[in-house]
């Protein structure tokens, strides 16, 4: 399916501004992800190049605060080239984006691992045992 520049900017600022802050709910409800947190204080932050499209993740004292718009100084920043590749990246296809603070190597490998918990919410993923879609 091909969408419109319009499509494109609109599902991206749908992810970024109601998508992302269910993290919030989902770190608070789950036990794993609250103690992969736990001894976090860090800034990570999601933007499109060259455009208003940001949101970060202020990780600090074991919560999460998910924030629209962009942050002075990330500890890691993710930058997609254009809408479309942060678009790519949320389907789940394989995007590499511009990583700024790449030295905090395992932070964001654990920040990835985070994203991925969003998956849960994908209606074709398939339940486990546990309750939990995988």
């Amino acid at each position: 399916m091909v969408l419109t520049q319009t499509e494109e900017l609109m599902r991206a600022s749908i992810f970024l501004s109601s998508i992302l802050p269910l993290l919030e709910v989902m770190v608070e409800e789950d036990e794993k992800l609250k103690n992969m947190i736990k001894n976090w204080n860090y800034v990570v932050q999601l933007e499109v190049k060259g455009e208003d499209l940001a949101t970060y993740f202020i990780f600090s004292d074991g919560k999460l605060k998910v924030v629209s718009g962009h942050h002075s100084n990330p500890t890691i920043s993710l930058i997609f080239k254009d809408v479309p590749q942060l678009n790519e990246s949320i389907s789940g296809k394989k995007v590499i984006p511009k990583i700024k603070g790449i030295w905090h190597i395992f932070l964001l490998l654990k920040v990835m691992k985070l994203l991925n918990s969003l998956n849960i919410l994908k209606p074709e993923v398939e339940v486990t045992e546990e309750g939990r879609r995988d």
